[in-house]
């Protein structure tokens, strides 16, 4: 809930940066989902983060690390599970990934998308159709040149 309160921002060590934040409630319980970007490693990992009673997110932990970057991890609920499509772009695939362990361990379930350089890629569901919205490379032009919708 927004209330007007001040924001707090996680504490920066100066070791690695967090970016495209997503939160997904469970339980009565907030868990925010982050890329974590440590300099030493080089690639983008994706981390999570509870919200405490105090109104505060903890110190991310990682809780998903591929061989290949990884960002933008869109997390929602269906059909009882918990499910997340993060960003692997630079990996040219789209993978959904299940929780087996909630937030800690998921595995792969469905390669969505492979030989494609498929951008922040966001599903929605509106009347029981899915949409799948990115932006898509074509040939060398930007990563985002290109706003892609599949249903």
């Amino acid at each position: 809930q927004l209330d007007g309160k001040p924001f707090t921002v996680l504490a920066d060590d100066g070791q690695r940066f967090y970016a495209d934040p997503f939160v997904l409630e469970r339980d009565g319980r907030h868990f925010l989902f982050v890329e974590e970007f440590p300099y030493a490693i080089g690639r983008g990992v994706i981390s999570v983060a509870e919200l405490g009673t105090d109104g505060t997110f903890g110190v991310p932990k990682m809780v998903l690390e591929e061989a290949h970057h990884l960002s933008y991890p869109q997390v929602f609920a269906h059909s009882g599970e918990i499910f997340m499509i993060p960003e692997s772009a630079t990996a040219r695939e789209l993978v959904l990934y299940r929780a087996v362990q909630f937030p800690d361990r998921w595995i792969r379930d469905t390669v969505l998308m492979t030989d494609r350089d498929f951008n922040d890629a966001t599903l929605l569901e509106s009347d029981g159709r899915f949409w799948l919205l990115g932006t898509e490379r074509f040939g060398h032009g930007s990563a985002s040149d290109t706003m892609a919708v599949y249903s």
